[in-house]
């Protein structure tokens, strides 16, 4: 309690260091929420002040954030516009000149050309005006002269206009052609370049009559001060403000207009991007003051640790019972083993007539004996071990010796023999002579001669066997490289079968790959199809930008199997007859939808759900809309008037039966069904136009109710997207979390106080009693009011009362007996023999650790006595079959059926 009353003291500190950030959100109210939520800390199912603060302040931050992106994107655009607008500065600046648009008439390229446009060759004369300069050039521009291209030479000219380049060229006019009066000569000069000579230059100029084109005797080819040319039969008329090709003045002139142009645009763009900036940083704030503000929020942990407190002292306290429990046990186990091993003792020291009180004594004599023949083993099987390894040594160096004899006799016998070969061969050599040592010397030679033939024929066989090897090791590799070029094909035939399941055109749809490829109804066995080839081409051109790694792999098969799972439970959830069902084909899923049309491919399936969806929308219009929704919100309003009614009449009821039972005290407990605490100011205006009669709601009522649950239902989806729609609809429509019961104690003289927990531990152990069990009985009464008279009002009891002393026990049943009401208890200990209690059955169950059974005895009250049942008198009387098995046969006789209602006198 104390914990959290410090909780409701930490928010409304918060509350009042945040409240600009409420107001701001439209959320003032939001403080008396969490407050409220404080009350069900720690209880199971509760919503922590993180998740209430998160759910009311869902709509304000979903418009927040929305507002957000719109400004986000806005300034994209922004930036956007003006990266193009100072690229276009730049390309300005860049002090290129810019020529005339390129007619549709002379596509030819014009790089690496000899010569130059017309517009590039001349400058105005000094004493032109501006006005006479944009009109000439107007002139020249509709005349198609401004941008046709100049030769150096005649020669070049006349190769030109020969040629295929579609293009216009200018060719002088010969001197005796040309005009006689003031041609363009008069207004414009050659410029100084290096790309045409000066005089070409004049020579085209003078060509060009300067007059007035209406007059009767204008030159073929007239340019006019006032915008007008004549061309042949072709005479027209064009103007321009002021001149901007002609001229290095007049072309930088329009350049720097057009940055400045820039530059004005680039200031209104950047004053644009500094208000959104400032507009996205308020919301940012805001933002950030929501989420600092969900920060701040005290922790219940304080609430929860002494909770775990309470439930850690009392498993404390159970275990300790328990342990001291099982170590009575052990004790006591210890004991008697004690005494029996003292017994065993004292019997096997009278069996050898030791003495009592030597038995420790000769206990360590036998260990010690023990242990010294242990070691005397070990010592015995070690010098046997040393005896056997002494004889085996003994024998090796005798042998030794042995051998040692017979090889000094062989070496005596190998030098006598060498010595008497050596006298023979002196003996020889000196009665043979000069003529037996050539003879040495040629055989010397042959031996020599004879061991390089071999050498030389061994090096041969070497080689040869080394070639023969070779030629084993190509065919091998040969034979080889061919079982492997087979073993190629094969497993590429193998893998080329794996993109069957691709041919699918929907399947080939969504890979972006053109839907008329199809599997061949027949392949080769030693070459691909050219349609596998094209399949496998168009499928690596769909994937080519892929690069999956194993991560990627295991995180989309995650994704599917989620996907795969939520279909299969939200299609069936929609209540319509749609059955996804899937195979795998060669490791492709395969996923297609069951309907009334059969099978269908899941993506078909989409885009026929699609087309449908859109076709009902066309159906209704906004106002067919309006209407329809109208009417299904008050059919709901209808329904959940009618329900919250007939709650308000059943809890009424409730609290009339609750109030006319008094205890032993003569307190009453009351019950209320009142709207729940953390309800805002449009939840309880909605809910009071629900108590209303919904065919006396009008349009404001109805618009009303239907922007709130819509807003609710936005706030629903938001908070949990992957739940199904109509979960989410029971949710929000759910009356019962509109309201809570409020317990209320009346006191004899008329006072009224809440039933709180803290009021409930101040009462006796048996009003406790009371007050808990009361508005159950009174519920169970309630509900069986609805039910046939003749209809057993059989309410059952686990661990019935536990905890509760006789006197409680006897008030509860006899508030049981107020409410006609047949009790089935379970419970330790449990006995109806109350004088409120006209009549029960016991049945006392008794278990036998020595015999592994458990009996049971029938004991009957009568309202005064306990008749205990020994010999099944009273089993059958009430009509008991005393077993545990029904009889099926038709030979049984039938049992007629005895209802006994205990409550009855």
């Amino acid at each position: 309690t104390q914990a959290r009353a410090r909780l409701r003291a930490q928010l409304e500190q918060w509350a009042q260091g945040n409240a600009g950030l409420l107001a701001d959100i439209a959320r003032p109210d939001l403080a008396a929420g969490l407050i409220a939520a404080v009350d069900a800390t720690g209880e199971p199912g509760a919503r922590t002040l993180r998740e209430v603060y998160a759910e009311a302040t869902a709509t304000a931050v979903a418009q927040w954030r929305d507002r957000l992106a719109a400004l986000a994107a806005q300034r994209a655009a922004l930036a956007d516009r003006r990266a193009e607008v100072a690229a276009e500065r730049d390309r300005i600046a860049a002090e290129h000149d810019d020529a005339p648009p390129v007619p549709v008439t002379r596509p030819a390229p014009r790089a690496g050309r000899p010569g130059a446009p017309l517009w590039r060759l001349v400058r105005f004369a000094d004493g032109v005006t501006g006005a006479d300069a944009a009109a000439v050039e107007a002139a020249l521009h509709a005349a198609g002269l401004l941008d046709a291209w100049l030769h150096p030479d005649p020669g070049t000219a006349t190769t030109a206009l020969a040629g295929d380049d579609l293009d216009g060229y200018l060719l002088p006019l010969p001197p005796h052609r040309r005009p006689t009066g003031a041609t363009l000569a008069d207004v414009l000069a050659p410029e100084e370049q290096n790309d045409v000579p000066a005089a070409r230059i004049t020579e085209v100029l003078t060509s060009v009559a300067l007059a007035d084109v209406t007059t009767p005797d204008a030159a073929p080819v007239t340019i006019g001060v006032d915008g007008r040319y004549a061309q042949g039969i072709v005479a027209g008329r064009f103007a321009k403000t002021s001149c901007e090709y002609i001229g290095a003045t007049a072309r930088a002139t329009r350049r720097a207009a057009r940055v400045t142009e820039c530059e004005r645009l680039l200031a209104v763009i950047d004053a644009d991007l500094g208000a959104v900036d400032r507009d996205r940083a308020s919301v940012e704030a805001l933002l950030a003051a929501v989420d600092a503000a969900a920060a701040q929020l005290p922790a219940p942990a304080p609430v929860h640790t002494a909770l775990r407190e309470l439930d850690r002292a009392a498993a404390t306290l159970r275990a300790r019972q328990e342990a001291s429990t099982a170590a009575a046990a052990r004790l006591d186990q210890a004991l008697a083993e004690r005494a029996a091993a003292a017994a065993a003792l004292r019997r096997s020291a009278a069996e050898r007539s030791l003495p009592v009180d030597r038995l420790d004594d000769t206990a360590e004599a036998v260990s010690r004996f023990e242990k010294g023949g242990v070691r005397l083993e070990g010592a015995r099987t070690a010098a046997a071990r040393a005896a056997e390894q002494e004889d085996q040594a003994r024998q090796r160096h005798d042998e030794a010796v042995d051998r040692l004899t017979a090889a000094a006799e062989t070496a005596r016998t190998a030098r006598a023999r060498h010595q008497e070969k050596a006298e023979a061969y002196r003996t020889l050599r000196d009665s043979v002579g000069a003529d037996a040592e050539r003879v040495l010397a040629d055989v010397a030679r042959t031996v020599d001669a004879i061991t390089e033939a071999e050498q030389a024929v061994e090096q041969a066989r070497t080689s040869l066997g080394a070639a023969r090897e070779r030629r084993v090791a190509a065919l091998t590799r040969v034979e080889l490289g061919e079982q492997a070029l087979v073993a190629a094909v094969a497993e590429a035939q193998h893998d080329a079968q794996r993109l069957r399941p691709y041919a699918q055109p929907d399947l080939l749809g969504l890979l972006r790959c053109p839907t008329d490829l199809r599997w061949p109804a027949q392949t080769p066995d030693d070459e691909l199809h050219p349609q596998v080839a094209a399949l496998h081409e168009a499928i690596l051109t769909a994937t080519r930008e892929l690069s999956p790694t194993e991560t990627s792999l295991k995180q989309s098969a995650t994704r599917l199997t989620s996907a795969l799972t939520d279909l299969q439970a939200q299609l069936p959830a929609a209540g319509l007859d749609h059955r996804p069902e899937w195979d795998t084909d060669d490791g492709v899923i395969v996923v297609r939808v069951a309907d009334e049309q059969g099978l269908t491919p899941v993506a078909h399936f989409a885009d026929r759900i699609t087309r449908e969806r859109r076709d009902q929308e066309q159906l209704l219009t906004d106002s067919e809309q309006r209407v329809l929704e109208d009417a299904l919100l008050g059919q709901l309003a209808r329904q959940i008037h009618h329900r919250t009614i007939e709650a308000r009449d059943l809890v009424t009821a409730m609290d009339s039966q609750m109030r006319a039972r008094r205890m032993s005290s003569g307190l009453t407990v009351g019950v209320g069904w009142r709207l729940a605490d953390d309800l805002d100011a449009e939840q309880r205006d909605v809910c009071k136009l629900l108590e209303r009669d919904p065919a006396r709601l009008g349009p404001a009522q109805l618009t009303t109710m239907r922007r709130h649950f819509a807003a609710r239902i936005k706030a629903a989806r938001a908070a949990a997207p992957e739940r199904p729609y109509r979960e989410l609809l029971g949710d929000v429509l759910d009356y019962r979390q509109w309201r809570t019961f409020a317990f209320t104690l009346h006191r004899p003289g008329g006072g009224t106080e809440a039933l709180t927990r803290a009021r409930h531990s101040q009462l006796s152990g048996g009003e406790q009693s009371v007050s808990l069990h009361l508005p159950l009985f009174a519920a169970a009464n309630a509900l069986f009011g609805s039910a046939r008279p003749d209809a057993p009002r059989l309410l059952g009891l686990d661990e019935a009362f536990a905890g509760v002393d006789d006197t409680g026990r006897g008030e509860l049943m006899a508030l049981a007996k107020q409410f006609d009401l047949d009790l089935f208890m379970t419970g330790y200990d449990l006995w109806a023999t109350h004088p409120a209690v006209s009549g029960a059955a016991h049945y006392d169950l008794s278990h036998s650790a020595v015999e592994h059974a458990v009996s049971t005895v029938l004991l009957v009250w009568d309202g005064s006595t306990n008749i205990a049942d020994f010999d099944g008198t009273l089993a059958r009387a009430l009509g008991s079959p005393e077993t545990r098995r029904a009889p099926g046969g038709r030979g049984e006789p039938e049992r007629a059926g005895v209802l006994l209602d205990l409550t009855d006198e």
